[in-house]
C-alpha cells in the first residue's frame, strides 16, 4: 500500500508540539474530577489517562520499531488522578525526541496495518487536536489551529477511522455519495457510503448530498461533537441524518 500524507514531517512535529501543549493548558484548567462533556463517562483525569496511554504505546511502538501491537501495561498507568500530568508530561516529551530522530518512512504496526512513521506523526497531532476539544469544553475558550490541521484531521478521519468505525458499528441508512466541502478553504472530498464502509472518490464524481461548512465545524460534526447547526445541507438530507443518528465513535 501507498502512504501519502499531505504534510511534511516536520510540520506533523511543529503541530503535535502545539496540540500536545493545548492540551496541557486545558488539563492544567480543569478539576481533575469534572466530567468530560463528549465523553460523560469520563473525567478530566480519565481522560489524561487515555490521552497518556495513547501517548506512551506510540512511544513504545516507535522506540522498538515494532511489527505487533503493543499495550502499556496496567502498572504504568497512574492509579492516582494527581499523577497523570505528570505522565502526560512525560509520554510528551518521549514522543517528541523519537518522531524527529526516527526515519519517517519505516515502516511500523498500526491499527490500520502497517504504515510508515509519519502515520503515527500525523495520527498524534489529531488525537490531541480532537481530545484538546473535549477539554476545553469544560473552560472555555476553545484554541484556534490552523485550516491546514483542520482540513488534515478531515482527511485523516475517512480512512483512519471512520472506515475502521463501520467495519465494526455498521450505520442503518447509510447509502449514497456525500460531498464535503471547507467554506474556508479549497477543500473537498467525496464519499461513497455504505452502512458498513467507506471510500474516498474523486471531488468530480456526482453526489447525492452536499455538506458545507468552516473547516472547525465540519470537524467536530464528523466526530460527532456537535450537530449541523452551523453546517449547510443540500440534497438528500437522510444521508446526513442517517450519519448523525446511527454512526457510532464510541
Amino acid at each position: 500500500m501507498v502512504h501519502e500524507f499531505p504534510l511534511s514531517p516536520e510540520r506533523y512535529w511543529s503541530l503535535f508540539a502545539e496540540e500536545s501543549a493545548s492540551f496541557l493548558k486545558a488539563y492544567s484548567r480543569a478539576q481533575l474530577t469534572e466530567r468530560i462533556p463528549s465523553c460523560p463517562s469520563w473525567s478530566v483525569a480519565d481522560l489524561g489517562r487515555h490521552l497518556g496511554g495513547i501517548y506512551h504505546r506510540a512511544a513504545d511502538i516507535l522506540e522498538s520499531t515494532s511489527q505487533v501491537s503493543m499495550v502499556v501495561a496496567d502498572d504504568r498507568i497512574p492509579k492516582v488522578d494527581e499523577g497523570v500530568a505528570a505522565w502526560l508530561v512525560d509520554g510528551t516529551a518521549r514522543l517528541m525526541e523519537l518522531l524527529m530522530t526516527t526515519d519517517p518512512t519505516a515502516p511500523l504496526w498500526t491499527f490500520n496495518g502497517p504504515a510508515p512513521v509519519a502515520f503515527w506523526s500525523r495520527r498524534l497531532v489529531h488525537e490531541s487536536m480532537v481530545h484538546t476539544f473535549d477539554l476545553e469544553e469544560l473552560h472555555r475558550p476553545l484554541h484556534a489551529p490552523a485550516v491546514e490541521s483542520l482540513a488534515d484531521g478531515i482527511d485523516e478521519f475517512f480512512p483512519v477511522h471512520l472506515r475502521r468505525k463501520l467495519r465494526g458499528h455498521p450505520a442503518d441508512g447509510l447509502n449514497g455519495y456525500l460531498g464535503i466541502n471547507t467554506t474556508d478553504s479549497d477543500d473537498r472530498w467525496v464519499l461513497q457510503l455504505t452502512p458498513d464502509s467507506v471510500a474516498v472518490e474523486a471531488p468530480t464524481t456526482p453526489t447525492d448530498a452536499e455538506l458545507s461548512g468552516k473547516a472547525f465545524d465540519l470537524l467536530m460534526f464528523l466526530w460527532r461533537r456537535s450537530d449541523t447547526a452551523p453546517l449547510e445541507i443540500s440534497g438528500d438530507n437522510a444521508i446526513v441524518m442517517a450519519y448523525q443518528n446511527n454512526v457510532d465513535l464510541t
